[in-house]
């Protein structure tokens, strides 16, 4: 079914939900349609993340997994190495500073693509949760403290998320009751889909939803194998773009079916379920600013209307330099990136800046230099002089500059709370040596993100981590060793608390599954296939799916299935390896007996 927007909101206000009953999904969009703000706790026997949203949108994820560390993430996609991983995060240590600090000082990246590597991380930690099927979840509504600005784009999360990672029996929960049933293009859907940007294939199934359709005339118009389409109309369904015909006036037809509520508006209602939310570039924080010149205190700004003076000027520098010319057409690809560049700098210290330092305002005598101030800052960071297509990738991060300047505005506007905020800068001005004095407090302080568990709960006696952190790879290659002697049975636990641990490394659920099969191969063969095909959903690349896929499917006589997943290894594994064709030489023979 799909949760109608009282459902929502009922889930949104509780503190505490279980996946078994309350799909991930479903709580990304009840907690955006309510623009929550707060810590989510997810929790899975030993696992545990912690999820930071900003009105609605997480913004930061940290867990008690080692492979979800910044180093270790970097090694994996081998944009490092593990021997510069491993320097790096020495110095990390040593230094009591970010990873990203590290990365940028040596010359090992730009901020730019750091923040494409954190956003990228951050959206895997997340992915994670979308196949979940035990557990629970708490929410602690407040704010919090996060050393980094990441923000993700949360309708096209969710959509990738169920098309990818939702286990399939969820899906077909869901899917069931609305068998027979017509399914429409939202009157809406043309522009939500615009913010959505969706793939080639999404929008060849929103166009086949005009006129609406049945599931089994959608597989026909879209040539979209069931299971796909099932998990699209999901998405599009949970989204607001589609909805079953008999909720849109006018267009049910007879015989349609589906009278399950569900989180859509009527059209002559008004839309509940969120508008999409745009990325924010994900950022880190940089290297720090030089210390602050303490500041004697002095009268706050004098608010009171007067003559305006000449005003004085923000210094002319490259800051200022790009305002004019990124309005125009004219910039050349080198102007263009570093434009982007100073936004994703500029976005990146801000959440380290107090009003004064985000509005380079250190300065001022009067409301008048105040003014001058912001408006140099406000016409730098205006979002729609970024709508050129070079420059549409920093649009959203200089909306988020924009806004925190007007706050910042209205914050040294007061007398009170600029008087508040100069005396906090003099205090941490003359904080002793070497001590880390606590940044500005905002109008309402938030609370600092705790740190996730570190002891491992309820995990099996056998296979507890006696470390800090989760490592799946450790229980791997305990797996493996054990697979390699015969022991399928002890083998099968450890490669499925690596896989509850990364439930996005394919490998890790093939050997689960090539180990069920082993263990069993009269009664676990189709059970394998199911799992070997949602791991290489889940995980296209790896090569380990395929491979005992098409041992599995040979097995059963499955001789083209069989042949299909050899063939889509030995693509994967190059000429160098012959695994795979090998196989296809024995399925041949097999077949001709």
């Amino acid at each position: 079914m799909f949760p109608s927007p009282a459902q929502l909101s009922e889930i949104a206000g509780q503190p505490t939900v279980l996946f078994a009953e309350t799909p991930f999904p479903w709580l990304l969009v009840a907690h955006q349609a309510a623009e929550s703000s707060g810590l989510m706790v997810a929790r899975r026997g030993p696992i545990e993340k912690r999820v930071v949203l900003d009105r609605g949108v997480p913004v930061e994820c940290r867990s008690n997994l080692a492979h979800e560390t910044l180093s270790r993430f970097l090694a994996a996609i081998g944009r490092l190495t593990d021997e510069e991983a491993n320097a790096a995060l020495s110095k990390s240590l040593a230094q009591g500073v970010l990873l990203g600090e590290i990365l940028l000082a040596e010359g090992k990246m730009d901020a730019g693509e750091l923040q494409r590597l954190l956003q990228q991380s951050l959206a895997r930690k997340l992915f994670d949760l979308f196949t979940w099927r035990d557990g629970e979840v708490t929410f602690e509504s407040g704010e919090f403290t996060t050393p980094a600005a990441l923000k993700v784009k949360v309708a096209r999360l969710v959509l990738t998320g169920i098309e990818r990672f939702v286990p399939q029996e969820t899906i077909d929960r869901a899917i069931a009751p609305h068998a027979g049933a017509l399914f429409a293009r939202h009157p809406e859907a043309a522009a939500r889909a615009e913010e959505l940007r969706p793939s080639a294939r999404e929008k060849a199934l929103l166009t086949a939803l005009d006129p609406p359709r049945r599931i089994e005339e959608l597989l026909t118009h879209t040539g979209v194998p069931l299971d796909d389409l099932a998990r699209e109309l999901w998405g599009m369904a949970l989204l607001g773009l589609v909805v079953p015909a008999d909720r849109l006036p006018g267009l049910a037809r007879e015989g349609s079916v589906g009278t399950e509520p569900t989180g859509l508006p009527a059209r002559n209602e008004e839309p509940e379920v969120p508008e999409a939310v745009e990325f924010v570039p994900p950022t880190l924080s940089i290297p720090q600013l030089a210390p602050i010149t303490p500041i004697a205190p002095t009268a706050p700004v004098d608010t009171t209307p007067s003559a305006p003076p000449a005003p004085r000027s923000a210094p002319e520098s490259s800051e200022t330099s790009w305002i004019d010319l990124a309005a125009t057409s004219e910039m050349t690809s080198e102007e263009a990136a570093r434009i982007r560049q100073e936004v994703a700098t500029a976005f990146a210290r801000m959440r380290d800046q107090d009003p004064f330092e985000l509005l380079a305002a250190d300065d001022i005598k009067s409301i008048d230099d105040l003014r001058a101030r912001y408006f140099v800052f406000a016409r730098r960071f205006a979002p729609w002089r970024f709508e050129a297509p070079a420059l549409q990738s920093a649009e959203s991060a200089a909306e988020e500059l924009f806004a925190a300047g007007a706050i910042a505005f209205a914050r040294l506007s007061d007398a009170k709370e600029c008087e508040a905020i100069r005396a906090e800068r003099l205090r941490r001005a003359q904080a002793p040596a070497g001590t880390s004095p606590t940044p500005p407090a905002p109008a309402r302080p938030p609370a600092a993100l705790p740190a996730p568990a570190t002891t491992p709960r309820a995990a099996p006696a056998s296979f507890r981590i006696e470390t800090d952190l989760l490592d799946p790879e450790l229980q791997y290659k305990k797996g493996r060793a054990l697979k390699d002697a015969q022991r399928w049975s002890q083998a099968l636990q450890q490669f499925d608390f690596a896989a509850d641990c990364d439930p996005q490394n394919g490998a890790y659920r093939a050997e689960a599954a090539h180990c069920r099969y082993l263990l069993a191969p009269n009664t676990m063969a189709v059970k394998a296939l199911d799992e070997l095909k949602a791991a290489q959903r889940i995980d296209p690349e790896s090569i380990t799916p395929y491979l005992y896929a098409g041992e599995i499917a040979a097995s059963l006589g499955q001789f083209e299935e069989a042949e299909s997943n050899l063939r889509a290894a030995a693509r994967r594994l190059g000429s160098h390896d012959r695994r795979a064709l090998d196989a296809l030489r024995d399925l041949a023979k097999k077949r001709k007996k």
